[in-house]
């Protein structure tokens, strides 16, 4: 719930040396007047954003995250709920190419999902679902190409948020702390890029990063047993 100009809730500067790695954060209800409600990323910043959760922040453009004239990755993040009151509700890539991978992005109420001003991002292996105007502004949408996916990705409770992946395997309760066992599984389950690393996942982990932030983690929803038939 902060404030700023740029970057609400975090702002990462030029890169002085090695880039900076942002990993396993919740960045959640910040706003910002201009640009990058949850996080603003300078021009010649390239920052690895990994297993984060952005979620129901808000500003002009890049509600969730806004990348001006930068490169850097999001891997494995979960950006929901962001809101632009222009362009990016989840994403604005401003002459910026990024690499998103395994990410899912996901109830952004104006922005979009993914804006793109000016630049070749590399989507892959993502799950961009019910963003409005649309998933993607200003950019060919990928779904169906290169692993990327539209699809409800059954959260928990993202209300409360809880944005474990619901699955008939079991997903983390870290209230309880328990495995709890759904009556449905998210297509986001064992849809992440199949080069990526997945031995955190505890097993059943059906060999395949999971999208969103807790893929590869000790807390991914689990894949289903096979079933024996006799």
């Amino acid at each position: 719930n902060n404030q700023a100009n740029r970057g609400g809730g975090l702002t990462c500067g030029r890169d002085s040396g090695t880039p900076a790695t942002i990993a396993r954060n919740t960045i959640s209800g910040n706003t910002a007047t201009v640009g990058g409600g949850g996080i603003f990323v300078h021009a010649s910043a390239s920052p690895t954003l990994l297993n984060n959760i952005i979620a129901n922040n808000s500003a002009e453009n890049g509600g969730g995250v806004y990348l001006a004239s930068s490169s850097g990755s999001l891997i494995n993040c979960t950006l929901h709920g962001n809101s632009a009151a222009q362009y990016g509700g989840g994403l604005l890539a401003y002459y910026a190419s990024p690499m998103v991978r395994n990410c899912i992005i996901t109830g952004s109420p104006s922005g979009g999902g993914i804006y793109v001003s000016s630049g070749t991002p590399t989507l892959r292996y993502n799950n961009v679902w019910n963003n409005l105007p649309a998933n993607y502004r200003h950019y060919p949408d990928p779904t169906g190409t290169l692993g990327n996916i539209s699809k409800n990705p059954l959260y928990v409770n993202a209300g409360a948020g809880d944005f474990h992946l619901k699955s008939t395997g079991g997903h983390w309760n870290p209230t309880s702390g328990q495995w709890v066992v759904d009556t449905v599984t998210s297509p986001s389950l064992d849809a992440g890029d199949p080069a990526d690393a997945f031995a955190n996942e505890q097993a059943p982990n059906g060999g395949r990063i999971n999208q969103g932030a807790y893929g590869n983690t000790e807390q991914a929803s689990k894949t289903a047993p096979a079933t024996v038939v006799s």
